[in-house]
C-alpha cells in the first residue's frame, strides 16, 4: 500500500510577546479571566521583520534542515499561511519557491482559516497517491491575525488569543515513518458571514474614515445569533470529525495517545479532553502560545516530541476548527512503521493451530471487538497479502487470516483434491479456535472455499463478502493452443492434464522453482497491479510470500472442477448447493479486473438469487487491496454493520 508520511516539521515563533496583563490592560478585563478563563498566560506577537510569509519561509528553512531535504527535491508547495501578508492580491507559494531555491516545484495557495493546516495535508496526500511524478510536498505559511483584533471589542473577546508564527511539514510518499492516515473536514456556511473585516473588500472598499474609525478589524456582525447557533453545533462537529477521522483510518478514540488541538478557552480544551477519555498529559495546552491559526497542530507536535508525548507506534490526531465555520482532523501514526498500529501484524505475530488431519494451519490473529471477521486469501498469497486490510480495519473487528493448505506457513502433508479439502480444513481451523458467530471473507480462490464451507456448514457464518471470487460454477482451465494461448475449446479434466499443461502450469511453476521474482513481478504487473503497485519494499515481501506456495496444480485443478450451481461446467456436474447459501452475501468485482471475468460475477449472482447484492468496484483490478484500500475497507464495512 502507498503511504504518506512527514518526514520532518519546522516552526517560528517570534521573540516579541504579549503578556496577560498586557491583554488584560487593553481590553478592560481582569488579568485574572485572561489567564484562567481565557488560557492566556502569553502569546507571542510579531516584531518589525515578522511578516507573514517571511515567517513560513523562516519555519520551512527549518524543516529542511531537521529533514535533511535538499529543496530541489521538492515537487509541490502548498503555501498554508493567511491572506494577511506582505502583499494583497499576490501568491505566496511561489514567493517561498524563490526563497528557498525549491527549483523544481510548482506552488500554490490554499485557505480554509484555521483549518487550513489539516485541509493542506489531505490535498497534499491526494496529490501523491494521483499523480506518481509528485513525491515530495512542502506545507508553510505563517499567520499574524491578531494584526486585526481590537481589544476593545467585546464583541471578538473569543479571538483575543490571536497571536503570530510560522509553521512548516514535509510530506512524502513512501516514507514509512510518521503515517498520514484519513481526515474528515466539515464546513457549514451558515456562518460565513458571521465574522468579517466589514471594510476593504469590494462591497465596502477601504477608504480613510474607515481606518480612522477602526473599522479595518475582525468583528462579529451578529453575535447573538452566531452564539446561539454555533453552541448547538461547535463542540459536536469539534468531535465527530476526529471520531470520524479515527473510524475512517480504523481506530476508535481509545486509541489515541496523542491530541495536536488548537488553543481554545481552557473550559473547551478540558470538555474536548474529558469526551475523548483523555487525560492532560495527552495534550498540550498552548497557553504560552496563544492561538497562531492553523499553525498550533504543527507547533503541538513539536512540543510533543520535546516532551517525549510522541513515540513509535503512538496515534496521534491532529484537530482544527476555523471561522467560516470550518472543522477538521487527520490521524497519523506516528513514528517507525514498526511501531504499534491499530492492532497490526507487528502486534500479533504468526500463530499455528493442528487440525485433526494433522495439517498445522498457520494464521494471523487481530486484537479487536466482539465481531469476528475470517479471510481467506486466493491463490499465489497466504495471509501475508490480508496485511493491509487488517490494518486499516476497525478495532470492533477481531480478525483471523488462516494461510490456507500448501500456502505460506501452513503444511502441505496431503494433496488438495478439490475446494472442499479447503474449505474442511477452513471448518476445522474455525471449530479448534471455537468460532461460533462470524463474517467471512474470501479473495479470488478463497471465494470459492468460503462458499462451499457455508454450503456445507450452515448457521455458523453470518455473512459473507466475494472478493473478486471464482464463479460457483468454478475457475476454467483451458489447454494451450499452438500459438501459445489458452484454448477455450479444450477445458481439461484431470490433475494430470492440469499439471502437464506448459502454457500455464509448467511456465508457473518454473518461475516457482527458480525463484525468479521478477518473472512473478512481470505476472502480477501484467494481470494484476495494472494500474498501482504495492511500495517497493512491500512488494519483495509479497514475491517472497509467493514463493512459499508449494501446491499450484492442485489449485488449479481444484478451481476448474469447483461447481455448486444447478448447471454443468464442463468438467462436472453442479452439485446445486449454491441454494444452500442462504446468508447476506455481498459480492465485489473491480471493473478492470484482468483474472476473474465479469460473466463469473453474473454467474455468481444467478445462482445465488436474492441473498447476493453486487458492487462494481470502480477503476480496481484484480487487488483492490492495492488499488483502493480505502474504498474497499469502507464497502465491506458498511456490509458488515
Amino acid at each position: 500500500m502507498t503511504v504518506v508520511g512527514i518526514v520532518s516539521t519546522g516552526t517560528y515563533i517570534p521573540s516579541t510577546k504579549m503578556s496577560a496583563a498586557e491583554i488584560a490592560e487593553r481590553s478592560g478585563l481582569p488579568a485574572d479571566v485572561v489567564k484562567t478563563k481565557m488560557g492566556i498566560t502569553e502569546k507571542p506577537i510579531p516584531g518589525e521583520h515578522d511578516h507573514t510569509v517571511a515567517m513560513g519561509v523562516w519555519a520551512a528553512r527549518q524543516a529542511l534542515r531537521k529533514g535533511q531535504v535538499d529543496p530541489k527535491e521538492i515537487d509541490v508547495i502548498i503555501y498554508i499561511g493567511e491572506e494577511h501578508k506582505e502583499y494583497p492580491l499576490w501568491t505566496a507559494a511561489i514567493k517561498m519557491q524563490e526563497e528557498l531555491g525549491a527549483y523544481h516545484a510548482w506552488a500554490f495557495d490554499v485557505a480554509l482559516r484555521c483549518g487550513t493546516t489539516i485541509m493542506a495535508m489531505k490535498v497534499a496526500k491526494s496529490l501523491m497517491l494521483a499523480d506518481p511524478d509528485i513525491r515530495t510536498v512542502l506545507l508553510a505559511g505563517g499567520y499574524r491575525n491578531g494584526d486585526f483584533i481590537d481589544y476593545g471589542n467585546e464583541r471578538t473577546r473569543f479571538m483575543f488569543n490571536l497571536a503570530a508564527g510560522g509553521a512548516a511539514m514535509i510530506l512524502r510518499r513512501d516514507h514509512t515513518e510518521n503515517i498520514v492516515l484519513e481526515a474528515e473536514l466539515i464546513t457549514d456556511g451558515s456562518f460565513s458571514e458571521d465574522v468579517v473585516v466589514p471594510v476593504g473588500g469590494t462591497k465596502k472598499p477601504l477608504t480613510a474614515s474607515d481606518l480612522e474609525e477602526g473599522l479595518y478589524r475582525l468583528d462579529v456582525l451578529d453575535p447573538i445569533g452566531m452564539k446561539a447557533r454555533l453552541e448547538q453545533k461547535s463542540m459536536e462537529n469539534f468531535l465527530k470529525v476526529i471520531r470520524s477521522s479515527l473510524q475512517k483510518s480504523g481506530f476508535t478514540e481509545k486509541d489515541i495517545d496523542y491530541l495536536a488541538i488548537l488553543h481554545m478557552k481552557k473550559s473547551a480544551h478540558d470538555f474536548v479532553l474529558r469526551e475523548l477519555g483523555l487525560n492532560d498529559g495527552q495534550s498540550i495546552y498552548l497557553h504560552e502560545y496563544g492561538h497562531i491559526g492553523q499553525m498550533d497542530q504543527i507547533l503541538s507536535l513539536e512540543l510533543a516530541i520535546e516532551e517525549n508525548k510522541l513515540n513509535d507506534g503512538h496515534i496521534a490526531v491532529l484537530v482544527s476548527a476555523g471561522i467560516g465555520y470550518a472543522w477538521g482532523a487527520i490521524t497519523v501514526k506516528w513514528g517507525k512503521s514498526e511501531g504499534r498500529s491499530n492492532m497490526s501484524l507487528q502486534k500479533v505475530g504468526l500463530k499455528k493451530v493442528e487440525l485433526a488431519n494433522n495439517e498445522k494451519i498457520a494464521y494471523r490473529e487481530r486484537e479487536g471487538g466482539e465481531q469476528v471477521v475470517v479471510l481467506v486469501h486466493g491463490n499465489m498469497t497466504s495471509s501475508k497479502h490480508w496485511d493491509v486490510l487488517m490494518d486499516s480495519m476497525n478495532t470492533k473487528y477481531k480478525i483471523y487470516a488462516p494461510d490456507l493448505r500448501g500456502f505460506g506457513e501452513s503444511t502441505y502433508n496431503e494433496r488438495v483434491t478439490g475446494i472442499r479439502d479447503f474449505s474442511e480444513d477452513l471448518a476445522g481451523f474455525i471449530e479448534t479456535l471455537e468460532l461460533e458467530k462470524f463474517h467471512l471473507v474470501g479473495w479470488s480462490t478463497g471465494g470459492a472455499v468460503c462458499m462451499q464451507f457455508v454450503a456445507d456448514h450452515p448457521g455458523k457464518c453470518e455473512k459473507l463478502v466475494l472478493l473478486a471470487s471464482a464463479s460457483t460454477r468454478g475457475y476454467p482451465f483451458f489447454g494451450t493452443n499452438e500459438d501459445g494461448g489458452p484454448d477455450p475449446e479444450h477445458r481439461l479434466q484431470t490433475i494430470e492434464d492440469v499439471e502437464q499443461d506448459a502454457g500455464k502450469t509448467l511456465a508457473m511453476q518454473g518461475l516457482y522453482d527458480n525463484k525468479n521474482r521478477d518473472g512473478l513481478k512481470a505476472v502480477w504487473n501484467a494481470l494484476i497491479y495494472t494500474h498501482n503497485q504495492p511500495e517497493p519494499s512491500k512488494y519483495d515481501e509479497y514475491v517472497d510470500d509467493m514463493l512459499t506456495q508449494r501446491n499450484l496444480a492442485d489449485v488449479y485443478h481444484s478451481l476448474n472442477t469447483f461447481n455448486i450451481s444447478t448447471n454443468t461446467n464442463g468438467v462436472n456436474e453442479g452439485t446445486d448447493q449454491a441454494k444452500d447459501i442462504d446468508i447476506p452475501v455481498l459480492v465485489l468485482h473491480g471493473d478492470r479486473d484482468y483474472v476473474v471475468s465479469a460473466k463469473m460475477q453474473e454467474e455468481i449472482m444467478e445462482d445465488l438469487g436474492d441473498n447476493a447484492t453486487f458492487i462494481s468496484l470502480e477503476d480496481m483490478g484484480h487487488s483492490p487491496l492495492v488499488d483502493n484500500l480505502e474504498k474497499l475497507k469502507n464497502t465491506i464495512e458498511s456490509f458488515l454493520e
